[in-house]
């Protein structure tokens, strides 16, 4: 059986483990506050786990966070993260798709009128600048451009 002292010193061991250290949160308005103490002598840096603070937007008192507080305030900002980086993929791959378009339609028309007015070589460079950037259509614009040469 364990003594009364033993038992507390392990209840407070526990206690330990359930919040994050030096994590602090109002009720009131849900400000959170990390303290920490700095050494500047070793360099070291440890939780402060002294209550006693207020909060700077209410004055309510602050109470430590569990862990579990900890980690589902995590998840409920993670969350809209989530979503927002789901459809800012989605727009990015529209916009890939609309400028492989655009330089699909440059590079044609820039192909088409080039041998017609003489100028090859310069808008020649420019087809091949956009070919180079975009690899996957390199090889339609070569087909059109031994198809021009032909003419």
């Amino acid at each position: 059986m364990l003594s009364d002292e033993s038992l507390l010193r392990r209840i407070e061991e526990l206690e330990a483990l359930v919040y994050v250290p030096g994590l602090w949160r109002c009720t009131k308005c849900d400000f959170q506050l990390i303290q920490a103490n700095m050494s500047a002598h070793s360099g070291t840096v440890t939780a402060r786990d002294e209550p006693g603070d207020k909060c700077p937007n209410c004055d309510s008192p602050l109470w430590r966070v569990t862990e579990r507080q900890a980690g589902n305030n995590l998840i409920d900002r993670m969350e809209p993260m989530q979503e927002e980086l789901t459809s800012l993929r989605a727009e990015a791959s529209r916009l890939q798709e609309e400028i492989n378009n655009s330089v699909e339609c440059v590079a044609a028309f820039m192909l088409s009128n080039s041998y017609a007015t003489g100028h090859g070589d310069d808008v020649g460079a420019l087809v091949t600048e956009l070919a180079w950037q975009h690899k996957e259509r390199l090889e339609r614009l070569r087909q059109a451009q031994e198809k021009n040469d032909d003419r």
